[in-house]
């Protein structure tokens, strides 16, 4: 099994609608576990960030589709594309998960943000540029 290899990092932000603190997250790299992931004051997951498309450069998104028939029934799932060539990373299927759309939706950013090398291992980017 590959070795977790993330960063969060926190900063306490001033809401403008209100003017109250709250912490805002920001996590790069590959998290294995969701219970490892941040969350927001109201209970709201915070994914990993994006890296941007290693095609175009452009901007990707998470893209989820509850209506796409498996087997004759609909079913959920998720994948990232990118904004700009329209790129897609992997698409996982909610129901192979235990239908626990937070790991399904983590796999789907996972599998975007890996980056292999020339000898095909995946690795973290020191410093990479993921379009925040």
């Amino acid at each position: 099994m590959s070795e977790q290899k993330y960063e969060i990092f926190t900063e306490e932000r001033r809401s403008l609608k209100d003017n109250t603190t709250f912490t805002f997250y920001r996590i790069r790299g590959i998290v294995k576990d969701p219970d490892l992931l941040p969350r927001t004051d109201k209970g709201g997951v915070v994914y990993p960030e994006l890296k941007l498309c290693p095609f175009c450069g452009g901007l990707p998104k998470t893209v989820t589709k509850s209506k796409t028939m498996i087997q004759g029934k609909p079913n959920r799932n998720y994948y990232v594309q990118c904004t700009r060539c329209d790129a897609r990373g992997s698409r996982f299927i909610i129901e192979d998960f235990d239908n626990d759309p937070i790991m399904t939706k983590l796999q789907a950013i996972n599998a975007w943000n890996s980056r292999v090398d020339s000898s095909g291992n995946l690795y973290f980017e020191e410093g990479a540029d993921y379009g925040a």
